[in-house]
């Protein structure tokens, strides 16, 4: 009986399968390191460069609205340590969760005063707040590496003229508002000379 010959196998794979493979492995590695990546940027940017902030209630009335949303420009702060006078910035608070915006009245060395509801920095009014403070306060000087934030809306606003409140320190200043830019119907650049919308 004649010898059987033996049949050849077949690979596995067709020609160029295991060549198809290594490329689509290398696609979604590359995909993944892709994904990767842009989250890591997305959380850089927003911890260290910018973030966007939402107005919740009036104390910055008529500056801003509640539910405006407002462009914070965190990176300020590999510029400078301390906020300047009569900017908006975004800070923190002691004892208290969350951010506030706030206006910058006054920085260390100031002295700040509340007399009959107007509040006067190096004893010359403050005219950037609308409406008068319902709490009157004796004269005090801001400390070293603290800063003094009151609302616009000076009425309705809790800030560095509460006790609770007080100067509060450079740690806790977190960004400069920039702009509102939601709703687009009240879209604007802040401007921090004059407290009006540019």
């Amino acid at each position: 009986m004649p010898e059987e010959t033996p049949k050849q196998a077949f690979p596995l794979y067709p020609a160029g399968g295991q060549k198809k493979r290594r490329r689509l492995k290398g696609s979604v590695r590359e995909f993944i390191i892709t994904i990767l990546t842009a989250l890591v940027l997305v959380v850089v940017v927003r911890v260290f460069v910018f973030e966007l902030a939402i107005v919740d209630g009036p104390s910055m009335q008529p500056t801003l609205n509640t539910n405006n949303r407002v462009f914070v420009f965190k990176a300020v702060k590999w510029f400078r340590d301390m906020p300047e006078r009569g900017e908006v910035i975004v800070t923190k608070y002691p004892d208290r969760s969350g951010s506030f915006i706030k206006r910058v009245v006054a920085v260390a060395g100031d002295r700040v005063r509340i007399e009959n509801g107007i509040t006067y920095v190096n004893d010359v009014a403050n005219t950037m707040g609308n409406g008068e403070t319902p709490i009157d306060m004796q004269e005090i000087v801001i400390p070293e590496g603290h800063y003094f934030v009151m609302g616009d809306n000076r009425c309705l606003s809790l800030d560095s003229h509460n006790a609770e409140v007080g100067p509060l320190p450079v740690s806790y200043f977190i960004g400069r508002a920039e702009a509102v830019v939601w709703p687009i119907s009240q879209w604007k650049c802040l401007d921090h000379a004059t407290g009006e919308g540019a």
